[in-house]
This record gives C-alpha cells, structure tokens and sequence, in this order.
C-alpha cells in the first residue's frame, strides 16, 4: 500500500473527528488567562483539560462561558451560559451515551419517559437509584429555565439568579472529566459498548492524544467488534507508529489474536490480523522503514497466535524483516523461537517443511551488524548471530528444536548451519580446545556462536539418527569432506555423533581414517580432546580387525612436529596416550598394559581434563601425596635440583610448587619438623611455605614460631643468601631474595600483630636482629619511577621490599612495646629502635614517610616528642617526601587541631597543585573527610581562604562530590554517639554546607553550556544528608526541594521517602504534613515509576494526606494521585477513588 494512501485514509479520519467549526483555541484561552482577561481557577482548568480530549469545540464552549462570566459588556450572561452548559451537556451525552446504548438502558430502566436522565445513566453505566445520576439530571434538567427569555417586557435575569446552578454543575464536570482518573472512568466506560458510535469514533482522535489515555484505551478494550472501525478509521495505520514511542494499539491486537487462539474467537479473525501484518511489514519495507522498538515483537506474537493455516509464503518472506531492528532485538528474539514452536502444536500445518526451513535459516543466520553482538556470549570477531545469543543457547539446549529440525528442515539446511560455523570460525579463529562429548565448560562456555551451532548440530544429527540413518549417513560424510576441511570443530561434531551412531556410521570414520590417517586425525592438537573422548567411547565396541586399523594408525607415531613429536622423542607417550584412551578393549588392554609399565604413567596422566585447562608446562613431578609420604632428605634433594626446561608435557617448577604448597597447608610438620633441614632449599620453594604458614596461622592452626625464627635467622645468613645459588634457572617466574624477605615479614607480622601470639622476649629480640638486617641491606630510599611525583600510595608501601619490612619493624616496635614497657612512660621504643627510624628520615625513604603518616597514632604513642619534631619539619622537607606523607596522613580521619596548624600549608599544597589519590587503599573522599573534620570541629569556617572552601573553589564539582559523599556516609556513625546538645550543632553547620553547596551548583548550572549539563545534575547524592534532618522548617525544606533538581536516580525517591515518612508528624503536625507534602509534590514526581514500587510508602503519605481533612492538603493528594496516573502508575488510583467517590 503507498504512502500516500495510508495517509490520506489517517487524515480523513482526523478530519471527520475534528470538523470545521469557530472556536476559541486552547492557545487563545491560555492568552486571554495571561492577560487578565479571562481568569480560570484550578478546578476549571482542569475541566477545560478534560473537554478538550472530547474536542475543542465543547471546550472553546466551556472557555467563553467562563470569559462571559467574567466580562463586564455583556448583560444577558445567565441565558448565554445556560445556553453553552446545555450544548456542552448534550456534547457530552452524544459522545458517552449512543443511542443504540439508551434504547438498551430504556427497556430495562423504570424512568422510560426521562430521556435526560436514561442518557445520563447510559454515560455513566449507573443503576436507577444512583444518587449522583440524580444530583447530575436535577441540575442539567433545569438549563432550559435558565437559558429561555422570560418575557420581552421584563428585566433581564441576573447572573446571581444562575450561578448556584452553575456552581452544581461545575462540581459534575469536575467529577465527570476534571481529572485524569475521571477521564480513564470515561473511556472505560466507552469501551463497554458492543460498538462505537459514529460521535465516538470522531471523539477517540482527541480522547487518544494523550498518550497514557491512548494506552489505557487499548489496554481495556476486549471488544472485537470495535476492530473493523477502528481500523477503516485509520486507527492501525503504520503510519501511526512512532519510533520513539510505545505503540499502544499492540495491547488490543495481541488480545485480539490471544483470544483467537483460545478459541473464544473465530479462527477466520486470524486471517484479518495477518492481513494487519502484511501491510505493516511491507510499509515498513517499501514506503519508511519503521523503527519501533517493539512493533516487530507483536507482529511476531500474532503470528505466533494465529491459526498456521493463514500463514502464507509471503509472510514468510517478510520474517527477516522482523529481527532486522534499529537496536536489539531482545524480544523479537524471543519471539521468534515461540513462532517456531507453534508450527508445532497444530495436527496439520500444510508445507510446514517449507516453512521450518526458511525459519531454521532465518534462526541460524549471521550478521556483521555490531548493534547485534551479545556481550554476554563474548564475540569479537567479523559475525554475530541475528538471534541474540543468550535466547539462541536457550533454544538449542531444547530438544524440541533439534527434534524439529531432524524432522522437517532439509540436509541442505542442516549444512547450512554448518555453512555458517565454518564461516564464523574463519573469520574469528578459535583455537581453544573445549570437547563438544557433553564436557560442561562447553554447554556452559557464554553463548558464542562456535558453542551455539555446535550444540545444535550435534544434537539435531542424533535426534536424525533415530528415524533417518540415511540423511545422516549423507550429512556426516558431507562435514568429513573437502567442503569443511581442517576445520577441527565440525570435525569434533562428527566425532561425536559417530560414537552415538558407531553401528550405522563406523564405515565413515574407517574411511576417513583410511591411507595411514591421510587427515592427520590422530596429530592434530585442536581435535585431540574429542578424539580421545570419542576413542574412550567406542574402545568396548571395537573388534579385532577395528582395532588392528587403529593401532597401525597408532604405531606410525606423530605426524606432527609440535604433537607428541619432537622428532621421535616422544613417540612412546603418543602411543601411550591412544592406547589409555582404547584401555578398555580386549584386543589392546595388554599392549596398553605392557607400554605404561615401561614408562611409568598410566591413563590419569593422559586422559584430557573436562572442566579445566591445564596451561602448557604445568604438570607436577609429584603429586601431594607423593610428597606428603616421602623421607625428608628425598625431598630436600628434589627441591634443591629439580629444575627442568620447560617443554611440552612435562613436569615443571611451576607444577611442583602447586603440589608442594598443598602438601604443606594438610601436613606442615614437613617443614615445622625438619626447618634446619630446608636450609639450601631455593628461595621459591622457601617463600610457598612461608605464604602456606601464614594461611594456616590465620586458620588458628598451631605455628612453631622459635623454630620459624631460628630458620628465618639461619637462612638468611647463610653465605649463599642473597646470590644465585639458591635461585632456579628454569622457572617462569624467577625469585630473588626479596621475594622471600616479603614473605618472611608477612608471617612475622601475622605473630607480632595478635596479642596472643606466645612471642617470648628472647623471640622479640631475635626479630629485631633480624629486621634490622633486613633495614640494613634491602631498604632503599629509590622511589619506583611510576611512583615518582605522586602523593604515597599505601598499596605501592605493603608491596613494596622497602615498605613491608619498615612496617614489620613498627608492628615489632609496637608489640615490643607493650610487652616491656609501662604504659605511662613516655618513650616506649628502645635507642636502638630509634637510630634506625632515624636513618630513614636522614636518608628520606620516602615509603617511611608514608608509613609515618598512616600510622601516625602508633608513633605517638611509641614517642610523642620525637613525632611532634618530625612532624613539624616536614612542610619543609623536600615536595616528594611531603607526597609521600600526605598520601599516608590522609587514609585516616582522625585529625588534631595540632595536625591542623602544622600542616596547613600542605594542604593548601595539595589543592593549588590538585594532589590526586593514586589508589583505592586510600578510601573514599579521604581528602574531603579532613576538610570536614575542620569544618565540623570549628578550626574553620566556611569564609574565603578557609580550606573547604578554597578546595571547592578549585576542585568544584570533584569537590562537592566527595564532601557530601564522607558527610553522608563517614560522619554517621559519629552522628549517631552524640549527645543531643552536640547533635544540633552537628545539624546546624550540615545544612549551612548543604546551603552553601546548592549554591555552588546553582551557579555552575546557570554557566553551564549544554553540552556540559550533565556534569551537574546528578547529585541526588545531597538528598543523603536527610538522615540528619529532625525537623521540617521552612529551611529544611528549602534545602530538599532545591536538591530535587539533582536526582537521577530511583535510590534518592527511597531516601526521601523514608525521610518524609519519619518527619511528617514532627513538631507541629499541621506544619510539618504541609512541608512534607510540597517536598513529595516536588520530588516524587521526578521519577514516578520507581516510586511506585514503594508503594505502601507512597500510599500511606498520602493518605495521611486526605485524613488532615485540611482543603489544601487533600487538593495536594489528589494532584498526586492523578500525576501517578498521568504517568502511568495506577498505585494510588484505588485511594484517590476511596475520597473522591
């Protein structure tokens, strides 16, 4: 259908609902409102609003009664306004109650001879005795008294003499379509009759411009005699289909063909909606290509519905155009297996072959559209599937597809999926070798195409098997051919139906493995896995003559340099591997046997792992077990010479210190038994069992700690420490001796920081000498290159040699400390302790400094003095030393007034130069947390050339951020434990910040280009500084309704909420119910659908509202009760009705 046509058939539609008549516009009403002209109150407003989805003439009526009301020329205003309230009565009357509807009501009303009164309980579906139908006819029946002449000889009626009755009938318009609740009353009541009049189809262009009222006309229309009309009346036009918008009309199709396959509709209606199909398909293929996002999901669920009898050739034709969207296609995609399913529910479906054909195709399909790619199934490559591919690995995990498949789709199109995973593994190599023999991490490898298409081959070829070995003998032999040559997945997929199938397809694998395995099948890496699976499955069902081929294949050895080759070396092992894989056949087991004596391995070491990968090189010499019965000097001896080169399936370092890690953590006595014994054991295999210990220490298990630190002492100052000697050459990754010293400090740490550690002063002592080697020899004041003019990082301090063993030295210090010293004593660290602090600050080691700063609380307390002198000097130290202190003094909160005066000056540094955190160690906003710290406690305030301030002046939005965030988050528990003294002025100086910072952003949005808007807007954040709100005043509410221009997101709805919640009742009850009910107005509103999931919330707020019985307040509720409607959410439309019955 052209364009032109569809077009000129909606405009007709729109032209006969809209006719030419002179009225005042809704524009001109809005003028005459604005200059003073015409005055219309809330509740008129809202009438005129409710007319006017009727249409603009019974509106434009209404408007001039209200101007005539109010104009001083006119004198006759009671009978011109009688006059318009008949015609806007009868206006609406026409429209609400057809004629048809009234003849019904009349012969089963008792009031036959008062047409008035029939027709106004028609409209309103409303028994005989109702007492509003009354009150609504006593009031209408008396406008012609009004509206006549008296007599031309007497004084004209004044309008006082009408205005009561028009006062009444106000209140009836009002309750009648002056709220949007009251007009969706209205439409439900239209939708209940059998058919629309010719008044109603010329009203629904106006009633459906909104379109929330659209949606909910659709959505309760269940009569499908109104599809005819509606739709000769252009109402299902595609070019009423707007992609940016929800197409209400698919509510009342997809019930229309639901209903048809229910049978509680007759089947022929099927035919009419896929002619409905037809045309949108096919406009949106030849005349505007329609980008609705969820248009193509109905049409695919009507078809879904309707009988497979009306599905024709050419609607099949028009499928692809289905998944072909502008974005995802998520729910076409689900869609469409459904569409696929229903070809199968029905007895008979003629030419379904056919049909499943073109869909099997469509399904498996592929695309270079990247709008299409699945991140969830981790492509990367040239092609994605048109499918997404999630709902693809939901369908071929399903044996009716595959079933399906078997049984209607052609070998043409079974290779054509085939086609297709050759395709895509061409263009994006694969070299991963996961077995398609039912492994897990295959079923479960994300949703890739290879994983895919695999799974759906493989299962659809055994499902053929049962009723068609022919079509699979012709398929198989086709995926072993030049067609798909080399290609090791679909070999792998023929492998595996084979070994389903081995009786009726051995001959295909015989002859595939004919000329001395001319295929490489047995050298070929990617196919190994599934060939020994394959191998494995078959070995009982082999004869002698099978095997006899086989292991000629067998003994010619490798193929392949890089398979078991090497030229010739391990030819024993191939050998091997395949006969562990045909083990159990009677015709091999001696062989297999005899050949794993002679090499001392057994099937274990070969048979490939299903659910992990094991890397090359990996594999341990000895397993735990071995390790854990075997002598301790073996052992000794084995890890001092054990050192292999890495090659192909052989064992390694790296595979030995897995196994040797294990055996430590079940049996530590090993080493806790035999320490002296592992003394010219390599530095590797030393720091696994230190890290081995430390994980057991933290299991509460028992740690020898003399022996540890007698080893500790002994091993590193042997001669050999501290050279190659005790390194391995072959490793991956080589140790050197400050890899071990870290871990050696690790576990002392662990002892020296528990309190319950048994540490005697003999063990203390010999802790200390050896840290004060360790200071003496590894710790360096060489900063790493990439740490260089950055503020101290305590994640680069506790990775670093240098900074684990100056932190070990403090948690000694710190230990020692409470072990030998009182108290009250002021130094509690010994002369010999205090040089070496000493030295790091003469030499500079910067990460000291960062350690200084962290724990700057555990230095006080060792020396006060000694802290408060270092601490002063530091601004003027060099600028990466005060770097390096500043990144560990900002990690902890705690601050003195002290602290403050000294160290101002750097941070006055920190924001001119815009210090920045360079780890997450550090927590969040710690810098800001300071700044509020001085705020909070008053060694500051907010003035120019205060700290906060000149940091928002500087950092700004990165600023704002993070002071409300620590405010929020890192002051409440201390909050919480104040007295309420203390409280309100904690409270005070929060909401002049708050102020102050609402300013800030107030400012910033006004210069804000367009392009920059966002950076401003979302900081609903502030609405979390409510917590410390106790009270609703006219300043707290100031500061929340200025925040609600900041929310983005749903999380600050439930904030607020909870906040109204808890304050609405504080004070003075009225008060504060006031307050809180313009914040809700203003900030609810903000995100209506997320607030209607706390619907209790919401409901009980306002009806809180209704039951202060205060004018305002109940206005207030049922504005919010019809905004929630407007905005689609119905949760308080029950309420609003509960009060406005």
């Amino acid at each position: 259908m052209k364009k032109k046509v569809i077009e000129t058939r909606f405009a007709f539609a729109c032209k006969q609902a809209l006719p030419q008549v002179t009225i005042v516009s809704r524009d001109k009403v809005l003028q005459l409102n604005k200059v003073g002209k015409m005055k219309m109150q809330g509740k008129q407003k809202a009438i005129y609003e409710g007319l006017k989805s009727i249409g603009k003439e019974v509106s434009s009526l209404y408007a001039d009664a209200i101007l005539i009301k109010q104009t001083d020329e006119i004198v006759s205003k009671s009978y011109l306004i009688a006059h318009i309230a008949r015609e806007i009565d009868a206006g609406l009357r026409d429209v609400l109650a057809p004629e048809e509807a009234q003849q019904e009501k009349r012969e089963v009303t008792k009031h036959k001879d008062k047409n008035h009164l029939v027709s106004i309980l028609t409209a309103l579906d409303l028994p005989d005795d109702d007492l509003f139908a009354k009150e609504y006819f006593g009031v209408a029946k008396k406008f012609p008294k009004y509206a006549h002449k008296k007599g031309a000889y007497g004084e004209p009626r004044k309008l006082t003499e009408f205005l009561s009755l028009w006062n009444d009938y106000e209140d009836i318009l009002s309750k009648l379509i002056g709220s949007f609740i009251n007009q969706l009353k209205r439409i439900e009541r239209l939708v209940q009759y059998e058919v629309p009049s010719k008044q109603i189809l010329l009203t629904l262009p106006n009633l459906l411009n909104d379109l929330q009222k659209e949606r909910h006309f659709y959505t309760q229309l269940k009569k499908a005699s109104w599809f005819e009309p509606l739709y000769k009346n252009g109402f299902f036009s595609p070019i009423t289909i707007r992609e940016d918008q929800y197409w209400n009309q698919t509510e009342y199709l997809e019930y229309l063909s639901i209903e048809v396959n229910k049978g509680t509709l007759p089947k022929e209606f099927g035919k009419v909606l896929v002619n409905l199909v037809d045309e949108i398909l096919t406009y949106s293929i030849t005349v505007d290509y329609v980008h609705n996002y969820r248009i193509r999901y109905t049409l695919l669920l009507i078809l879904t519905n309707i009988p497979k009898e009306y599905i024709s050739d050419r609607i099949m034709s028009l499928i692809p155009h289905c998944l072909q969207t502008k974005y995802e296609n998520i729910l076409e995609s689900n869609q469409i297996f459904q569409f696929y399913y229903s070809f199968l529910q029905e007895p008979i479906v003629p030419n379904i072959q056919g049909f499943l054909d073109k869909l099997t195709r469509i399904i498996f399909s592929l695309t270079k559209e990247e709008h299409f790619r699945d991140k969830s199934s981790y492509e990367s490559g040239k092609y994605f599937s048109l499918v997404r591919a999630y709902r693809l690995k939901e369908a071929c995990d399903n044996p009716i597809l595959s079933q399906a498949i078997a049984a209607h789709c052609s070998n043409d199109t079974i290779l054509y999926i085939a086609d297709n995973l050759e395709k895509y593994l061409k263009a994006s190599p694969d070299y991963s070798a996961t077995s398609v023999f039912g492994a897990t991490n295959f079923n479960d490898y994300a949703y890739s195409i290879k994983t895919n298409f695999s799974i759906i081959l493989k299962n659809t070829l055994i499902e053929m098997a049962k009723a068609s070995p022919e079509r699979l003998i012709d398929i198989l032999k086709t995926l072993l051919s030049e067609r798909y040559k080399n290609n090791h997945q679909i070999i792998s997929i023929t492998l595996y139906v084979i070994s389903k199938t081995w009786f009726s397809t051995k001959a295909i694998f015989f002859d595939y493995l004919s000329n001395q395995d001319e295929n490489k099948l047995f050298s070929t890496y990617l196919v190994s896995d599934d060939l020994y699976f394959f191998l494995e499955e078959i070995a009982e069902r082999l004869e002698k003559e099978d095997i006899s081929i086989i292991k000629e294949v067998i003994d010619a050895g490798s193929q392949e340099n890089s398979f078991f080759n090497n030229g010739g070396k391990y030819y024993d092992d191939f050998r091997l591997k395949w006969y562990s894989a045909l083990s159990e056949n009677e015709f091999i087991k001696t062989d297999y046997k005899r050949l794993a004596t002679e090499q001392s391995q057994t099937k274990e070491d070969f048979h490939p792992k299903r659910n992990e990968y094991v890397t090359w090189g990996s594999i341990s010499p000895l397993t735990k077990k071995e390790i854990e019965e075997m002598s301790i000097e073996p052992l000794i001896n084995y890890l001092k010479f054990f050192d292999p080169e890495r090659a192909f399936r052989s064992a390694s370092v790296d595979g030995l210190e897995g196994s040797f890690e294990k055996a430590i953590k079940n049996k530590p006595s090993i080493f806790m038994d035999n320490t002296i014994k592992f003394l010219e054991v390599p530095y590797r295999y030393i720091s696994i069992i230190f890290y081995a210990l430390i994980d057991l220490n933290r299991e509460k298990q028992e740690i020898h700690w003399d022996n540890i630190i007698l080893f500790i002492k002994k091993y590193t100052s042997q001669p050999n420490f501290g050279t190659d000697n005790l390194s391995l050459k072959n490793v991956s990754f080589p140790y050197d001796p400050t890899h071990l010293i870290i871990s050696m400090c690790r576990l002392l740490d662990e002892g020296l920081r528990n309190d319950t550690t048994p540490l005697s002063g003999d063990s203390l002592s010999e802790i200390f000498k050896i840290l004060v080697r360790f200071c003496n020899q590894y710790v360096t004041n060489e900063l790493p290159k990439k740490q260089q003019n950055k503020l101290g990082s305590a994640n680069q301090v506790v990775n670093s040699t240098t900074g684990v063993i100056i932190s070990s030295l403090l948690n000694y210090s710190f230990k020692n400390a409470k072990v030998t010293h009182n108290t009250n004593t002021p130094n509690k660290w010994s002369n010999e302790e205090k040089k070496i602090y000493d030295s790091f600050v003469k030499r500079e080691v910067q990460e000291f400094f960062v350690i200084f700063g962290w724990h700057l609380g555990n230095f006080f307390y060792l020396d006060k003095e000694w802290s408060k002198q270092l601490l002063s000097v530091i601004p003027s130290m060099n600028v990466q030393t005060r770097m390096s202190y500043f990144g560990g003094h900002i990690i902890n909160p705690n601050s003195s007034r002290f602290e403050y005066n000294i160290l101002k000056p750097i941070y006055e540094e920190a924001i001119i130069n815009n210090w920045k955190i360079v780890d997450s160690t550090m927590g969040n906003s710690p810098f800001e947390t300071h700044l509020l710290i001085f705020y909070l406690f008053n060694y500051e305030n907010l003035e120019d050339g205060s700290l906060l301030v000149r940091s928002l002046e500087k950092k700004g939005l990165e600023s704002i951020r993070g002071l409300v965030h620590s405010l929020s988050f890192s002051f409440e528990k201390y909050y919480l434990d104040l007295d309420v003294k203390e409280k309100e002025k904690f409270i005070s100086k929060t909401k002049r910040l708050w102020a102050y910072i609402l300013n800030i952003l107030e400012n910033n949005k006004n210069k804000e280009s367009p392009s920059r808007e966002k950076s401003s807007k979302d900081f609903g954040v502030l609405l979390n500084l409510s917590k410390y709100i106790t009270i609703l005043d006219e300043v707290t509410t100031d500061l929340l309704i200025r925040s609600s221009q900041y929310i983005t997101r749903g999380i600050n709805i439930e904030i607020i909420i909870e906040t109204l919640n808890r304050l609405k009742d504080k004070g003075n009850k009225d008060k504060s119910l006031n307050q809180a009910s313009q914040i809700f107005e203003v900030l609810i509103l903000k995100d209506v659908r997320y607030a209607s999931t706390l619907e209790d919330e919401i409901t009980d707020f306002v009806e809180t509202l209704y039951k202060s019985n205060l004018p305002d307040l109940i206005n207030r509720a049922n504005f919010l009760c019809n905004e929630f409607a407007i905005n689609g959410q119905f949760t308080l439309r029950k309420l609003y009705e509960k009060y406005n019955p």
